[in-house]
């Protein structure tokens, strides 16, 4: 993951290892955060196969689910996860496609400091 132009280790290679070996799916969500409705061209390897290539090295398994850098999408991106073998993409506030379902899967940010009552009414309000 980069911010301006630099690399940024959230993360070591380790410890997304270890996660992933834990059991926990690792999807990939693009090198910059760009708009995924602008890509064009070289957007869609820059964007997507360079850093999804550096996670199967990573973790040694293939990626399949991909995030839209702040939730955004559009359907003319769907060729394009498709032919990259993502079988799963997340967004954040729009309706799901009805042509293509799996490519907009809701999910909503929660805070690991939120009640179970605070998280139930953002599930319902969301969903």
């Amino acid at each position: 993951m980069a911010a301006k132009g630099k690399f940024v280790d959230y993360m070591t290679k380790e410890q997304i290892k270890q996660l992933s070996d834990d059991g926990n799916i690792i999807g990939s969500h693009t090198y910059d955060h760009k708009n995924f409705k602008k890509y064009q061209g070289k957007d869609w390897e820059e964007q997507l196969d360079k850093p999804t290539k550096k996670l199967e090295e990573i973790t040694g398994k293939k990626m399949t689910e991909f995030a839209y850098p702040f939730g955004l999408w559009n359907a003319e991106g769907f060729p394009e996860l498709k032919k990259r073998g993502f079988r799963m993409a997340f967004s954040l506030a729009d309706k799901r496609d009805q042509n293509y379902p799996l490519y907009t899967v809701r999910r909503i940010i929660a805070s690991g400091y939120w009640s179970p009552k605070t998280l139930h009414n953002s599930i319902v309000k969301s969903f």
